[in-house]
């Protein structure tokens, strides 16, 4: 399926009540590289970064403890998109309202129009934002909903998650680019109640 940007087919999620993001986000955990491979290009984690907010992301998943070697997801991402669009919103992860309020490791200055989510504690106990699903029965379910609708299995796992629950939010992570177009594709792939019920089976 071709790549298009997100629009108006991806659904939002009002976080805490008061934050509206995209249901369909991006993960910069894989930025600097996976565990046991080789740390990723910064040059080309850089552009996965700018890539991702062209393709209309507006909801980035980041965290200190990304890091691989000398790459650090949150310096990728204050390289690639600093000074931050307005309405970007970055959310770091840090213990859930912490006696000290997390700081936004993807350093947007004082200045910057980002925003942290949770590192003001926003109360999202109403939904879930998915990054991983496992066990090889989950894969072969969706491996049926993907040949019924010419999609990758990684997509066809994007869109079932989104379809499943309106307060799921989906982060996919990568550093390739055109792995990042396919999940981005995602946000036009409509499932039905036939493909809801393969994927649970």
């Amino acid at each position: 399926m071709a790549p298009s940007p997100i629009d108006s087919d991806v659904s939002t999620f009002k976080l805490g009540g008061t934050l509206t993001i995209p249901r369909l986000g991006f993960g910069a955990m894989q930025l600097p590289g996976r565990p046991n491979r080789p740390a990723v290009d910064q040059a080309m984690a850089v552009a996965v970064a700018r890539r991702a907010v062209e393709l209309g992301v507006r909801h980035l998943d980041t965290a200190a403890l990304y890091v691989r070697g000398g790459n650090r997801a949150n310096d990728i991402l204050w390289r690639a998109l600093h000074p931050y669009p307005a309405d970007l919103t970055i959310a770091t992860r840090s213990a859930p309202c912490a006696p000290r309020p997390a700081r936004c490791t993807a350093r947007p200055g004082p200045s910057s129009s980002a925003r942290p989510s949770s590192g003001t504690c926003v109360n999202s106990a109403s939904t879930s934002s998915t990054w991983c699903i496992c066990g090889s029965d989950a894969f072969e379910n969706l491996h049926r909903v993907a040949r019924r609708r010419t999609a990758t299995v990684f997509q066809a796992a994007i869109a079932w998650g989104l379809a499943r629950s309106l307060s799921t939010v989906q982060i996919p992570g990568t550093a390739s680019l055109a792995h990042l177009e396919e999940n981005m594709a995602v946000a036009h792939l409509k499932l039905d109640e036939t493909d809801m019920v393969l994927g649970h089976r």
